[in-house]
């Protein structure tokens, strides 16, 4: 096996002679360079570089390996000469690995280490392999073909196939942080919560028990007597996401604002730690920033949140689950302002955002997705948005909306609002959604039932039938039977419906 170092821990050790002449050995039985390693002297032309490792990192995914290799001061036929390349210096007024990290897209890890090899210097970049996506260089793919790198758009064949590999692999068993020993893990990753939460015993606490449970559960992987923690166990158990430099931006963070508008911050708060740690805290930190009404009952007042609890811990576990771990540059956001939440996550959704009630769930993540249900975060399968619909309706709020772009999906609590000051979109929107509450329960929406959800007298029903007029003129509700013509007792089904 290659090489194996501690890939995005805080304090970088240091790749010792003995590790680097190892590592070299392997990779000359491959003949010398390969496909997902190549040997220079002493180029040090950063779009070079930057084009070599687009190409290393694909050809790392397209061959199932853990790294590609990007070694200076070695000969095409593997002999240490030395190299005076020197990747302290800085490019452009940047330091290099910054700037390279800037040019490449999706973001990857790589390190770089510097290391006196039989008393010549030697440079070696090890990168981590795609995941998701192909990794662009200044916007442009590269492969290697043999020992030379080319444009991947040039060679369809690999282009397939590399699309192939990388739709196979699943983000939570990449690798997060490998090279570790047990200590390691200890400090990484809160194991005594993990514990608690398989009702395993503490004190004592039995460390290979624990490991064993973490590797069948595929939050660690082993070999050769040390460990690797996927991206599943740093995501999930954490205890600080930011020394995971390809989690640091995937904890959520709550930001409140001053009224309506995003024109003035209140508070802004990043998380920290992985969500099995950190939901419970980022749920109390919102709870405290709503605003409430005040009910008094026979003995004491008591302050009731405007936004039902569980509707707001379903849509921020709905946004973890489902978001795309690919989308760089941006993370999970709850935005609070006067009049509404907003939950926002990055990736486009897998299911029509109007079919979200009734359509069978689809998910980037499934293993997070069946952990965060196990640790009892979130509903059973199916189960969440239908809930949060209809606690809306309880809770007589306005109708949830759910929206989409091209690289995030935005779900939206309203807070209290009388009938007479929702505008149209908002009661069509509500029409709408009863519908697909009332079909995924085996029922059909009808002039009644729509005035109860608004709270409309039987008298103002002509209200409600405007309303549905509305809805239907929008394509998105219809007649449950075709024949039918509108009056107080018709059934009405959402268009998509049987």
């Amino acid at each position: 096996m290659p090489y194996r170092h501690l890939l995005g821990s805080v304090r970088m050790r240091i790749m010792r002679e003995e590790d680097f002449v190892s590592l070299l050995r392997e990779l000359k039985d491959l003949n010398g360079e390969s496909e997902f390693s190549e040997f220079k002297e002493n180029n040090s032309n950063m779009d070079l570089i930057g084009n070599t490792i687009s190409a290393l990192s694909n050809a790392a995914a397209l061959h199932e390996k853990e790294y590609g290799y990007l070694i200076f001061g070695v000969s095409d036929e593997g002999k240490i000469v030395g190299t005076k390349f020197n990747p302290s210096k800085r490019h452009k007024g940047q330091d290099i690995k910054l700037w390279l990290s800037t040019q490449l897209n999706p973001e990857i890890h790589f390190e770089i280490h510097s290391l006196q090899v039989q008393d010549r210097n030697v440079v070696i970049f090890i990168i981590n392999p795609a995941t998701g996506y192909p990794v662009k260089f200044k916007g442009k793919p590269s492969i290697r073909v043999g020992a030379t790198t080319k444009p991947l758009g040039a060679h369809p064949g690999k282009e397939k196939a590399l699309w192939q590999k990388l739709h196979s692999r699943r983000f939570e068993e990449d690798i997060a942080m490998q090279g570790l020993d047990v200590e390691d893990i200890l400090r990484k990753l809160d194991c005594v919560a993990f514990c608690r939460s398989i009702r395993m015993e503490t004190e004592p606490m039995r460390r290979d028990l624990l490991f064993q449970k973490m590797q069948e559960g595929r939050l660690l992987k082993k070999s050769r007597g040390r460990f690797a923690i996927t991206n599943l166990g740093a995501i999930l158990w954490a205890k600080n996401l930011k020394e995971f430099d390809g989690l640091k931006r995937k904890a959520p963070r709550l930001i409140v604002y001053k009224g309506k508008d995003r024109m003035e911050t209140l508070r802004e708060i990043a998380g920290q730690k992985g969500y099995a740690l950190g939901l419970e805290p980022l749920m109390e930190h919102i709870l405290l920033r709503l605003p409430a009404n005040e009910e008094i009952g026979r003995v004491l007042r008591r302050e009731r949140s405007l936004y039902p609890e569980e509707a707001i811990r379903e849509l921020i576990v709905n946004a973890l689950i489902h978001q795309d771990f690919m989308t760089t540059g941006t993370s999970m956001t709850i935005s609070i302002f006067s009049d509404r939440i907003e939950v926002r996550n990055p990736g486009e959704p897998l299911v029509a955002t109007q079919r979200f009630v009734d359509a069978h769930p689809r998910s980037r993540n499934e293993r997070l997705a069946g952990e965060m249900r196990q640790l009892g975060f979130c509903e059973e399968r199916g189960s969440g948005i239908d809930k949060v619909v209809q606690l809306c309706e309880v809770y007589q709020l306005p109708a949830p909306l759910f929206s989409a772009d091209t690289d995030s999906t935005t779900a939206v609590l309203y807070a209290p609002k009388t009938f007479k000051s929702m505008d149209k979109s908002d009661r069509i929107r509500a029409a709408y959604l009863h519908a697909c509450l009332k079909s995924v329960n085996g029922e059909f929406m009808t002039n009644q039932s729509l005035r109860e959800r608004f709270k409309i007298t039987r008298s103002n029903y002509p209200q409600v039938s405007r309303i549905i007029r509305h809805a239907m003129d929008a394509g998105l509700i219809r007649f449950k039977d075709p024949e039918s013509t509108a009056g107080r007792n018709a059934k009405y089904i959402p268009y998509w419906a049987r």
